[in-house]
């Protein structure tokens, strides 16, 4: 079995967790899924700011929401 929790916040996600479930499927583990709606949104986007490269989290919390419930 693997774990891992899945930051539903970040863009990116929306397009791992999909991948992470198929490669569960095609080498036979299980796969725990822990997703988390928000915890390190402002400090993704302060540091994003900072290095000047786009911010990976979404830009309005109705996209988070979007993203957690497609994954759910």
């Amino acid at each position: 079995m693997i774990m891992n929790g899945f930051q539903c916040y970040t863009k990116r996600v929306q397009h791992l967790l999909p991948m992470e479930v198929a490669c569960a499927q095609e080498f036979g583990y299980n796969l725990g899924v822990k997703l988390i709606r928000g915890a390190y949104m402002m400090e993704e986007r302060r540091l994003a700011a900072e290095k000047s490269y786009e911010s990976p989290v979404f830009d309005t919390i109705e996209e988070t929401h979007k993203c957690y419930d497609d994954n759910l």
